[in-house]
Order: C-alpha cells, then sequence, then structure tokens
C-alpha cells in the first residue's frame, strides 16, 4: 500500500543516520545522506575503540572524504578503552593513521566555516595522541603535523576576532574546559592574551577553580604571561 505523509515521514526520521527529511513549502523530501555523514553518524554512537577501529579502517579511501567536523568524534571513539590483543591494537593503530590522513585533508575546508569552539573541541580530541603511552611514533609524528596545521587555523581565526573587534562574537568563543588542548598548540600560548579574551565564562565570571585551571594549562604550555595574569586574578579574589 501507499505511505501516507506520517508513515513517510516516520521512516526516514528514524532512519536519520542514513537520510535527512525536510519539509517545506513544496512537500516533504528526502535525501540519501553522504558517504562521510552516514560515516560521521556511525563514530558518534560506537561504544568502544575496537567498533570505532573497524568502521575506519572497513571504510577505506572513504575515510578521505570524512568532514573535518566528524573527525572529533572521530578520535573520541578510538580513545575509548579497546581490547589488548594484537590484531585490535595494530587495527587501532592503523585507524589512527587513516584518520590522521584524512584530516590532513579536511582540514583546508575548516577555514572559513568552523567556529573557534570546533577547533578547540578537535584540538582536545587529538591530545590522547601526543606522546600518550603506548602511542606509536610515527602516529605521534603525523598528530604533530596535523596539529601545526590546527594550530595555525585557530591562529587565524584569533587574528581575525582581534582585527573584526568580535571578541564576544560567537565564531570566535569556546568553553574554558577547551583551554589547555588549544595552549598546547603551536603558537598559540604566545597569542594567550588574545585567547584570555574569547574564553566563555569571560574571566570577570569564571569560578576560582576554573581561574586556578588557566593557570596550570598555560604554566604546562610554557605561557608565563598568561600564566601570571590569571594567577593576579586568583589573588584579587
Amino acid at each position: 500500500p501507499m505511505w501516507d505523509d506520517e508513515d513517510f515521514q516516520t521512516y526516514f526520521e528514524g532512519h536519520f543516520e542514513s537520510w535527512q527529511f525536510r519539509q517545506d513549502s513544496t512537500g516533504p523530501q528526502v535525501r540519501l545522506r553522504g558517504v562521510d555523514e552516514r560515516l560521521g553518524y556511525a563514530l558518534e554512537r560506537v561504544r568502544a575503540s575496537d567498533e570505532a577501529a573497524a568502521l575506519i579502517v572497513e571504510a577505506g579511501d572513504d575515510v578521505r572524504r570524512l568532514r573535518w567536523k566528524y573527525m572529533a568524534p572521530a578520535f573520541e571513539a578510538l580513545s575509548k578503552p579497546g581490547s589488548g590483543d594484537v590484531t585490535a591494537v595494530l587495527r587501532r593503530m592503523d585507524a589512527h593513521r587513516k584518520l590522521l590522513g584524512a584530516l590532513g585533508v579536511s582540514l583546508a575546508g575548516a577555514e572559513e566555516d568552523a567556529l573557534l569552539a570546533d577547533l578547540a573541541k578537535l584540538a582536545h580530541a587529538m591530545q590522547t595522541l601526543a606522546g600518550g603511552e603506548g602511542v606509536s611514533p610515527d602516529i605521534v609524528s603525523r598528530s604533530t603535523e596535523v596539529g601545526e596545521r590546527l594550530g595555525k587555523l585557530v591562529l587565524g581565526h584569533m587574528s581575525e576576532a582581534e582585527r573584526a573587534g568580535a571578541l564576544g562574537s560567537s565564531r570566535f568563543s569556546f568553553s574554558v574546559k577547551w583551554l589547555s588542548a588549544l595552549l598546547a598548540l603551536p603558537g598559540v600560548g604566545s597569542k594567550g592574551h588574545i585567547l584570555m579574551k574569547l574564553v566563555t565564562p569571560p574571566l570577570s565570571e569564571a569560578s576560582i577553580s576554573e581561574l586556578v585551571a588557566m593557570v596550570s594549562s598555560a604554566q604546562a604550555s610554557n605561557a608565563g604571561p598568561l600564566a601570571a595574569e590569571v594567577a593576579g586574578l586568583v589573588l584579587e579574589r
């Protein structure tokens, strides 16, 4: 039997990971999501790193079509607990290599449409690869290279915010919980005076515990002047 509009909508909204359903003045419309979208949604739902690794490895060259906005969930998925079996460990390493290679390509599209908060979340998700225990040296090296590109994007956003006088804009703001990840990117710590104007909540509204965390992050990133400035605020409180 022919579906009525409600059945039509219910089916495709129930399979949102594969189909995009929308309704406008011309009636209901359905679009098959691209490979990157389907893989991205799948990675957001995994519960173990081995499952994420299998999705990435089995996707083959399609991983290189994965847009930057799906990369943070992918790295977060791979950081979850996994099997100690040698085959599983090797597969997770292969997945990391493929993901880093894809990220190097997809970052080119992040300059125009990524929010600073998006880049901060991605930097945080990649921190587990920065010399973490058991991480292969070649993966650490690739992660460092991608981190340099990510750092340039962040610095570009910071400079744009300063030039445009948009330091309070949502496009250039980010949560304090991502601060340490941003400061760890190459060159970002030296621009800490700009970064502190973009953090949410503002320093004037941050709690003592948040300010202390900022001091620790700045010190860990060799951003001495920034650490001293925030430490001064802690003492004033």
